[in-house]
């Protein structure tokens, strides 16, 4: 019997990726319990303040879906960086040429790649609940960070219902460290949903869990995931 997975992404995100599981022989069932705002006005306005920086930093595929959806004919990086295959795809949908996409995703390890940029502008878009990590790691390496928030993200209407509905699962799959808070939330209001492993994704979504005292899946497992999401 094959694992199956609770997709908890937002509804945009959720059928794309309940689709890559189910092709790599998981069983998927979707549950969003993350819900996206964004700003699209900051970013038109970042453009116009930065419209040529010396690079473009992109750290979710949803602000290079933003960018794609203002239009990226509003700016002209020398360069463009993104955290992660499905974050490059969109920024290359969007219209944007893609130039680094680190061999480890993670804001960090990002910037660790491009190596020093003192003195360079760098334009990075980004969630209102973006830990500081990758911001702090651009300013270690001496660039001029023109770091903007183009949206939100908090817990989807009704995820509690919509977890209920979803019934047992084996593995829960976690993107992102606000769809861990939301999960522990609409957990609390579902006792029968039980205690399954989670996966997260990422290294920061990894500690958030940690932090919030989730199972965490086998390795194996946690690595099979990730593959399928990165087909």
């Amino acid at each position: 019997m094959p694992l199956t997975v609770l997709v908890t992404r937002d509804v945009e995100d959720a059928p794309k990726t309940a689709e890559r599981l189910r092709r790599a022989g998981f069983g998927a069932v979707v549950a969003p319990l993350i819900e996206r705002r964004a700003d699209d006005a900051a970013l038109v306005a970042a453009f116009a303040a930065t419209p040529s920086p010396d690079l473009l930093l992109l750290t979710s595929a949803f602000a290079a879906k933003q960018i794609g959806r203002v239009g990226a004919r509003g700016i002209s990086p020398r360069r463009v960086a993104c955290v992660g295959p499905a974050t490059a795809e969109a920024a290359r949908v969007a219209g944007l040429k893609v130039d680094l996409v680190p061999t480890e995703s993670t804001g960090a390890a990002l910037v660790g790649e491009l190596g020093d940029l003192t003195g360079r502008v760098v334009l990075y878009p980004r969630a209102a609940d973006a830990l500081p990590s990758t911001r702090e790691a651009l300013e270690r390496a001496g660039a001029v960070v023109r770091d903007v928030i183009t949206y939100g993200t908090g817990p989807a209407s009704g995820g509690a219902a919509a977890l209920a509905a979803a019934g047992r699962v084996d593995v829960v799959l976690l993107a992102s460290p606000s769809t861990v808070r939301a999960y522990v939330a609409a957990r609390a209001a579902v006792p029968e949903h039980g205690n399954p492993v989670v996966a997260p994704i990422g290294a920061t979504t990894g500690e958030a869990c940690r932090l919030a005292g989730l199972p965490i899946a086998e390795s194996g497992t946690v690595d099979a995931i990730r593959a399928a999401l990165r087909s």
